[in-house]
């Protein structure tokens, strides 16, 4: 069973002028390098995840509504962008390629 975190945090420095926030992918503990998962472009953080599990063969393209659609070999999912949405579609889609997941979403303490 592989263990997938969606882990959000963010950072204010010192003085209060900077904020930044985002969420970081960690399969079994490990944190995929560079990749955003807080965006509005599944393509990026999902083809990382994907090849991150040997899955290599995606392609990308959006539909009518702005969202997007994945096709992988002769299957096409269609992936939506809230939290919520997205633990509905992922989990499934993984187990239909062959890896079993455990989904689960993290913050940073306050």
């Amino acid at each position: 069973m592989v263990e997938i975190d969606f882990h959000s945090w963010d950072y204010t420095c010192g003085d209060g002028c900077c904020y930044l926030y985002g969420t970081d992918i960690l399969i079994d503990g490990r944190t995929l390098e560079h990749v955003d998962a807080s965006g509005s472009m599944p393509e990026l953080w999902l083809g990382a995840l994907l090849t991150a599990l040997g899955i290599r063969d995606a392609v990308y393209f959006p539909d009518e509504d702005d969202e997007y659609l994945v096709t992988i070999g002769e299957r096409t999912y269609h992936t939506t962008e809230t939290r919520e949405q997205r633990f509905a579609w992922l989990a499934p889609m993984l187990l239909d390629l062959g890896v079993n997941a455990t989904i689960t979403h993290s913050s940073a303490p306050d």
